[in-house]
């Protein structure tokens, strides 16, 4: 779940709705910068799906009693996180074994060295021999390194667009893409930036897409002061409706 607070509420958007964002994203990357064509639908698949596995971790606000506040896709207990990521890319490895590999390396990608947690050792060695078997299968070529940045391309805009009030100053911006993009592709060599140009539309540059992208984004409003422990879907809920444009020129 991903987590947004305000003064009197928190604003709580589900992993997976963020997910389908983010395939929408993809599917309108241009087909002339897109690499490795032959797999685009499964890239894209990966792609939105990569949040699969906290569909049963969403369906409930778990609530951090030591922050006072709900647990987020940041602080979730690790133990049920792991889990789920498992159990995610195992099902996306139904549907796509170049999938799954771009989802376990995106999951895997999280921890970083030293990792002295037996529980996150046990997740990366599981994936590192699900990853090799993965490789012996499908063989992937040059082109998988951009379907990589891809995906994490996609997943940050869409995180942006979750993180950031709508129509916010610069400034004032969520402090991980406030610098931009870390992501470089051919068409974008030092990453992109993006900025809200108002409170329905996002202007971006280097623009990647073949038209402007529309999308609706579900989020739910928790209360600071009723029930924490609840049905995500019983909560008041709304949608973000955004148009993603290319960066207007000052």
């Amino acid at each position: 779940m991903i987590v947004v607070e305000k003064n009197d509420y928190y604003l709580l958007f589900k992993q997976h709705d963020h997910g389908e964002v983010s395939g929408q994203i993809a599917k309108r990357v241009k087909e002339k910068w897109f690499k490795g064509k032959e797999v685009r639908k499964d890239v894209e698949f990966a792609i939105q799906h990569h949040d699969y596995a906290w569909i049963d971790l969403d369906n409930q606000v778990k609530w951090n009693e030591e922050k006072n506040r709900p647990y987020s896709f940041i602080d979730y207990p690790l133990q049920d996180k792991l889990f789920a990521y498992s159990k995610g890319i195992n099902t996306v490895q139904q549907h796509s074994y170049y999938a799954a590999l771009l989802c376990s390396m995106h999951y895997a990608s999280f921890f970083r060295e030293p990792m002295t947690d037996s529980k996150i050792k046990s997740f990366i060695s599981q994936e590192m021999k699900r990853q090799e078997m993965l490789r012996e299968k499908i063989q992937p070529n040059e082109a998988f390194d951009f379907h990589f940045r891809l995906l994490q391309f996609c997943d940050d805009l869409s995180l942006y667009i979750c993180l950031n009030d709508p129509g916010i100053k610069k400034d004032d911006e969520f402090p991980w893409f406030k610098e931009g993009f870390s992501q470089s592709f051919s068409f974008a060599k030092e990453g992109m930036c993006a900025e809200w140009q108002d409170e329905e539309s996002i202007g971006i540059e280097p623009f990647p897409f073949e038209d402007y992208v529309e999308i609706s984004l579900p989020f739910y409003k928790l209360g600071k002061d009723g029930v924490h422990d609840i049905i995500l879907n019983d909560l008041p809920h709304d949608q973000r409706n955004v148009k993603i444009y290319p960066m207007e020129k000052s």
